[in-house]
């Protein structure tokens, strides 16, 4: 994510909540990111949507995620081998 992505998003939650002084710094990782992150097609991602295995934060009609949500679950698959 481009750090003007990162700055357009921290706007848009000033919008919602103008309370937050300072947004909380977060890497958010977008749809491409994640393909390459998991080495998965594009077919397989939205399949991955569809049956709830990846839960995707919506801004606008893209697909965040945290990566530190990203890394509990590698952790979590690694733990279970």
């Amino acid at each position: 994510m481009s750090l003007y992505e990162n700055r357009l998003i921290s706007s848009e939650v000033q919008q919602v909540n103008p309370e937050i002084s300072q947004p909380m710094q977060v890497e958010l990782l977008g749809t491409q990111e994640v393909l390459k992150l998991l080495n998965i097609s594009e077919s397989t991602y939205y399949r991955l949507v569809k049956n709830g295995s990846l839960i995707p934060t919506k801004i606008g009609s893209r697909h965040y995620y945290r990566k530190n949500d990203l890394d509990a679950i590698f952790e979590l698959f690694r733990r279970k081998k």
